[in-house]
């Protein structure tokens, strides 16, 4: 899994360190939750998900997963039905929310991210999302930004990609950031800078060209931002289908724009 991770991060140190510590916590919980039970309980279990692979007997977990359940719950949670039908307004039928996660962690400078979870559960293996907005109560415009993430996972061959083209696009704003810190010392006063300013991986030109133009955190900025004929798109979008636009849109690794520009929207 650190390999994993690590290629994931492209390296970053930090990034890498932290999604990696969600991980782990992620996946030890809910492998003590289920180790008791057995690959023919009841398809609907404690978790309120339903395990592939598994038959639907009429059977209950074995003795003591409901307390294990439960001590998961504290620090991981699925979302709500309330919080899927929000997101399904925005999504359609296009997300799978079985094993999508809500927790209590954040980034570096306490910055939501979403990390994308391979593991094991009764011996078929899944593929979990946990969204690290640091309460199991974020706001919809929040919701809907890391879900794209998840959208944009599930519709990709290579689940991770997304976490590799977001950190390239933010480095890459990063590095133009320092560059203009050195022509333009007035952009470091900016209280986004150098992170997000004057060039931001989250800015995007309007009007609003081809999905695949954009990159990872500009595509889950315009879904959350209600840019219709990007949420169009994503809605249309067959559940777990790879998208050739999506695609194209995560192989972009140096994706961002200056918010200095009179047509960029944040």
């Amino acid at each position: 899994m650190a390999a994993y991770f690590a290629r994931c991060c492209n390296g970053d140190p930090e990034t890498h360190g932290i999604r990696q510590m969600v991980a782990q916590a992620f996946t030890a919980e809910l492998g003590a939750a289920t180790q008791n039970m057995q690959p023919d309980v009841a398809q609907q279990n404690n978790f309120g998900f339903q395990l592939p692979g598994a038959v639907k007997t009429g059977g209950l977990p074995a003795p003591g997963v409901a307390a294990t359940a439960a001590a998961m719950l504290k620090k991981f949670r699925k979302l709500t039905p309330g919080q899927i039908a929000s997101a399904s307004g925005v999504y359609g039928n296009s997300i799978d929310f079985t094993w999508v996660f809500l927790s209590l962690h954040t980034g570096a400078s306490n910055r939501p991210f979403t990390v994308v979870v391979p593991l094991t559960v009764l011996g078929v293996g899944v593929t979990a999302w946990v969204l690290n907005c640091g309460t199991f109560a974020p706001s919809n415009d929040l919701l809907i930004h890391e879900l794209a993430h998840v959208w944009q996972s599930q519709h990709h061959h290579a689940k991770g990609q997304f976490i590799a083209a977001s950190i390239a696009c933010q480095g890459s704003a990063r590095l133009f950031n320092a560059a203009a810190g050195s022509t333009h010392p007035s952009v470091k006063t900016h209280k986004d800078h150098p992170e997000d300013y004057p060039g931001s991986a989250y800015a995007y030109r309007v009007p609003v060209g081809s999905f695949g133009d954009y990159g990872a955190e500009q595509i889950a900025q315009m879904i959350e931002r209600n840019e219709p004929s990007i949420r169009n798109w994503v809605r249309a979008t067959v559940q777990h289908a790879v998208d050739p636009a999506n695609v194209a849109s995560l192989a972009r690794l140096s994706a961002y724009d200056d918010r200095r520009h009179p047509s960029v929207k944040t």
